[in-house]
């Protein structure tokens, strides 16, 4: 998931105008220290090795949205 992909789920969640989302890339923004292109996270061992599965990024929204009040 991009990391605009991840704000257009988050309006959507909150209520927030996804209009004002306006993708860009990292590498095209002058006053930001070069980043890594892929910054994804996989966390299948940590999952395995502790017998838990985390929520998806849908119901990780929705669980921030009802402990914020929102």
């Amino acid at each position: 998931m991009s990391r605009s992909d991840f704000g257009y789920r988050m309006a959507e969640v909150f209520g927030f105008d996804p209009e004002v989302i306006v993708p860009a890339r990292m590498a095209e923004e002058k006053d930001i220290p070069p980043t890594p292109v892929d910054v994804s996270l996989n966390s299948d061992k940590l999952f395995q090795a502790v017998g838990f599965r985390g929520r998806g990024v849908g119901e990780g929204l929705r669980a921030c949205q009802a402990a914020l009040g929102y």
